[in-house]
């Protein structure tokens, strides 16, 4: 089954969005680095202040305390900004860019911005069915993105799903 349409650098950056959330080292790392980071802060702030200790601590532990409250905020907005860089830096002006979506028999075959990839089904660990998409994950952090404007109805969609579906379990067994 073939789909194509059309996608932005607004897309590219959702799908790599996706696809880094999926990240198990991002889920790993939880509170640690936040508290890394207030602590960091907090006895720089100290140190600042030292002449007065209790002062110096109140003012380090309210300081600390907003790194700790702000850093997954932070992070997200770092990260989306390199995205958001890195998506101009391979899409340069004048768009449109097409990907064109095929499933076949030895694979997920993708051809996007004069590449072409084919993810072997055994590569593939899940197809998860979104709002906006069909989302394809490979096993190594990947995968395909495939847009609900690729598709002509909502049948065609439902189809795709499902002989995607049928694919990756006749793989794993």
């Amino acid at each position: 089954m073939y789909v194509k349409f059309e996608f932005t650098q607004e897309d590219l950056v959702d799908a790599s969005k996706r696809f880094l959330s999926r990240q198990t080292v991002n889920h790993s790392r939880g509170w640690k680095n936040p508290l890394l980071s207030a602590l960091a802060i907090g006895v720089m702030v100290f140190l600042f202040i030292r002449n007065q200790p209790v002062i110096g601590l109140l003012i380090s532990l309210v300081v600390g305390g907003i790194i700790f409250l702000l850093y997954p905020q932070l992070e997200r907005s770092g990260v989306e900004g390199r995205l958001r860089r890195m998506a101009e830096e391979m899409m340069p002006p004048p768009g449109p860019y097409t990907c064109e979506v095929e499933i076949r028999s030895d694979g997920l075959w993708l051809r996007q911005m004069n590449k072409q990839i084919i993810h072997e089904w055994p590569s593939l660990e899940a197809v998860e069915e979104t709002a906006d998409s069909v989302d394809l994950f490979t096993r190594d952090g990947a995968g395909v993105v495939v847009r609900n404007r690729a598709f002509a109805s909502g049948d065609e969609r439902s189809k795709f799903i499902a002989l995607a579906r049928s694919h990756l379990i006749q793989a794993r067994s």
